[in-house]
């Protein structure tokens, strides 16, 4: 069923499968050109990523970069999907965060654990 896909939407999904590379390759076989691939799930740097002991891999905001194929130009993995990531949103509290700018926000989310 090669390029038979519009839209994949997985809402706490990834976060559980251990081979992920594979998955994403077979989904951007079967995609459409210019499918979307949607994926709801906690950041990696938040307890909700470590506490589920049926969670196998956390992810970041750099991690969804691994399923394209710039990522590989250093060596060859044999992995051949190539998912291109335009748009990552990542939720954080307002309470905490309406008065920090954007840089300050995004350094927490880059060095701290549930941005303590």
């Amino acid at each position: 069923m090669k390029n038979s896909i519009e839209e994949f939407y997985g809402s706490h999904l990834i976060e559980h499968i251990q081979h992920t590379l594979p998955m994403m390759q077979e989904l951007h076989r079967i995609a459409k050109p210019c499918a979307k691939a949607n994926f709801r799930l906690p950041n990696g740097a938040s307890d909700d990523a470590f506490e589920d002991p049926t969670h196998v891999k956390q992810y970041f905001l750099q991690s969804f970069g691994y399923f394209s194929q710039p990522y590989y130009w250093r060596a060859d993995y044999g992995y051949r999907g190539d998912w291109k990531a335009d748009k990552l949103t990542l939720l954080v509290s307002e309470e905490k965060y309406q008065q920090l700018s954007f840089q300050q926000i995004l350094e927490d989310v880059m060095t701290k654990q549930n941005g303590c």
